[in-house]
């Protein structure tokens, strides 16, 4: 079973995310909290974690420094940032230091984390529907009036979730879901999920670790 560590500094939003994991299937004794990296590194088993959630508020300025470290103290470690930074070069900048994944805290977060660790375990870096909008929206691309909804119907899409259960995750209808598959066909040009999952990808609206 997954070994979940949370590493924030706010005692509110550790037990939150930790009630968020637990409601999500994760045993609570699989889950650990901790105030501080330092606290974490300071961990007799480390390699026991295989994902991190690390709230970025008090790392902001040395985030990058924050990633090296915790991967170098456990090289195979997943890290999925949760931060309120709507910002593309600060995205950009922690995937490509090595964060597996970036959840923005005042979105869907109970839908997010469940995804997110999903997501990262099989080797795709997740990113929350708010950033890939940001990201899209940056990208100053023309995809056919694209919303959060599709968007969000992309995430569930690449996490490999059939129409059923993406409905399900979005609180809404098949008919909406095959509505938004649909968009996000003609906008991407692709014909199957996996061609609309690829070509998002090349996008950088989605990326693999």
């Amino acid at each position: 079973m997954t070994r979940v560590a949370i590493i924030a500094a706010n005692a509110i939003m550790r037990s939150g995310t930790e009630i968020l994991l637990s409601k999500s299937g994760i045993p609570p004794n699989c889950i650990v909290t901790f105030e501080t990296v330092a606290e974490f590194l300071n961990h007799p088993d480390l390699q026991g974690f295989a994902v991190a959630l690390l709230d970025d508020e008090p790392y902001f300025n040395n985030i990058e420094a924050t990633i090296e470290q915790l991967l170098q103290a456990n090289s195979k470690l997943l890290i999925i940032l949760l931060s309120e930074r709507l910002m593309v070069a600060y995205i950009r900048s922690i995937i490509k230091q090595g964060a597996s994944g970036f959840i923005y805290k005042e979105g869907e977060m109970q839908q997010s984390l469940p995804i997110a660790l999903s997501a990262v375990q099989r080797g795709t870096v997740y990113l929350s529907p708010e950033v890939s909008e940001l990201l899209l929206n940056n990208e100053m691309v023309s995809l056919g009036g694209l919303n959060k909804r599709d968007i969000a119907v992309l995430h569930l899409m690449a996490a490999e979730l059939n129409v059923q259960e993406i409905a399900y995750h979005l609180h809404t209808s098949d008919r909406t879901v095959y509505r938004s598959r649909e968009k996000l066909r003609e906008a991407l040009g692709g014909q199957t999920n996996e061609m609309i999952v690829d070509a998002a990808r090349q996008q950088g609206l989605l990326e693999d670790a």
